[in-house]
C-alpha cells in the first residue's frame, strides 16, 4: 500500500452518510419539540416573578415615600400597558413629573385590577383597596392591597 491508498482509506472511516446526518438532524428535532414547551413555560413564569415583585416593591416604596412626609406630598404607582411609575402627588394626572421614577415592563405581562393607586400622606392608607393580577401566557399572580396598608 502507498501512501495515497492509507491516506483515501482514513478519509472513508471518517465520513457520514447522508442518512446518519438526517437521523441526527431527526432526532435532534424531536428533542427540541418536546422540550421548547418548558422552555417557554419556564422564560414565562421568570417574567411573571419579575413583574410581580418589581410592581410589589414600587408599591411599597411608594407607600414608604408618603408615610415618610417625603417632600410632604402623597405617592402613588400608576400602572401602564409598557410601564409603572412612582409618581409624587394626588393623582398621577396632578403629579410632578421631575420626581418620577418609570420601570419598564415586558409587554406580554398584563396588569389588571386597579391603574392607579395613591398613598395617603403620613398614614400610607392606598386609595384602591383589591386585587392586582398580573399574568403572563397561562401563569397569574397576584398582589393584595388591603385596608390595613397591607400589601401582599
Amino acid at each position: 500500500m502507498n501512501l495515497q491508498e492509507i491516506f483515501h482509506d482514513k478519509q472513508k472511516n471518517f465520513a457520514f452518510t447522508l442518512i446518519e446526518l438526517l437521523l441526527v438532524i431527526t432526532i435532534i428535532s424531536i428533542v427540541g419539540l418536546f422540550t421548547s414547551p418548558i422552555g417557554i413555560s419556564f422564560y414565562q413564569s421568570q417574567l411573571l416573578n419579575e413583574t410581580s415583585s418589581g410592581l410589589l416593591s414600587a408599591l411599597r416604596q411608594a407607600q414608604s415615600f408618603a408615610v415618610s412626609g417625603k417632600h410632604d406630598n402623597p405617592f402613588g404607582v400608576y400602572i401602564s400597558q409598557d410601564s409603572y411609575v412612582i409618581f409624587e402627588g394626588d393623582s398621577y394626572l396632578s403629579r410632578i413629573e421631575s420626581e418620577n421614577q418609570v420601570f419598564m415592563k415586558v409587554s406580554s405581562v398584563d396588569i389588571s385590577g386597579s391603574n392607579e393607586i395613591v398613598f395617603s400622606e403620613i398614614t400610607g392608607e392606598p386609595s384602591f383597596l383589591g386585587t392586582l393580577f398580573i399574568s403572563s401566557g397561562n401563569k397569574q399572580a397576584q398582589i393584595e392591597v388591603r385596608d390595613s396598608g397591607n400589601i401582599e
